[in-house]
């Protein structure tokens, strides 16, 4: 009888410990696919590309939300995120994320002593654009920047022109015609800005008050316009965009 008793108690107890045990299991099971709590990894002042493999190592979905212009973050990297970082996610979360322009206004950059293309490799990276190009006599090497408009230091809006004129060398643009006469030539080269379809370019030699148009035609932005122009000395050279003065020297 008792054999009997033994018996019968210890198959519930086995049933309850089996059923226990299945119970745990299923709870484990459905809890190893659960979201698990992670920090959002501080990624302000990175690249995108650096940013996004912190976040996804982090079990998060980087979203870029927008971009905007920024003087203290470089182009092309994060400044800020949303949630922030340190706080505490579930996994799989996406953090959005704003991405910096570069600045909207920027100091124009220190050019002159530099050589042509070093200065308008400068402009490029300083998010301005090359401007009118001149060139004129100079005991300076040929090729270096003599004078740029607008001047070190100002402050320009993203993407204005800067005007360069550098030195064709001592004897650059000087020739004496049978008469005896000095007259001399200088070269201009104009890159044609956006964000204008077809813009018009003029050029206009002028002295002592009569004017002549030495090239007068219409471009697309991008276009690199040469004009040689020649004169006596004391002539200027004038540049006309869309019928604006945007630049003028004296041979």
């Amino acid at each position: 009888m008792i054999g009997y008793l033994g018996r019968v108690l210890l198959s519930v107890v086995a049933a309850v410990v089996l059923g226990a045990l299945l119970v745990a299991v299923t709870v484990l099971a459905a809890g190893a696919g659960a979201p698990r709590v992670v920090v959002v990894p501080d990624v302000e002042g990175l690249p995108l590309e650096a940013a996004r493999d912190l976040v996804e190592k982090a079990g998060l979905e980087l979203v870029v939300g927008g971009r905007v212009y920024s003087n203290r973050v470089d182009e092309g990297h994060v400044v800020r995120t949303r949630p922030y970082p340190g706080k505490r996610v579930k996994s799989g979360r996406r953090v959005d994320t704003l991405i910096s322009r570069g600045p909207r206004e920027i100091k124009v950059p220190v050019l002159i002593g530099l050589r042509l293309r070093d200065a308008e490799k400068r402009i490029i990276a300083a998010h301005l654009t090359v401007g009118v190009v001149s060139q004129r006599a100079s005991t300076a090497p040929a090729g270096q920047v003599l004078e740029q408009y607008p001047r070190a230091g100002k402050v320009a809006a993203r993407g204005e022109s800067v005007n360069l004129v550098a030195s064709g060398g001592k004897s650059f643009g000087v020739w004496e015609d049978p008469g005896g006469r000095l007259h001399v030539f200088r070269r201009v080269r104009v890159t044609v800005p956006e964000p204008e379809p077809v813009q018009r370019v003029r050029v206009v030699s002028s002295y002592h008050g009569r004017k002549t148009s030495v090239y007068d035609r219409v471009h697309q932005p991008g276009d690199e316009v040469v004009v040689d122009v020649s004169g006596r000395p004391g002539s200027k050279v004038q540049v006309f965009l869309r019928d604006k003065l945007v630049f003028e020297a004296e041979l």
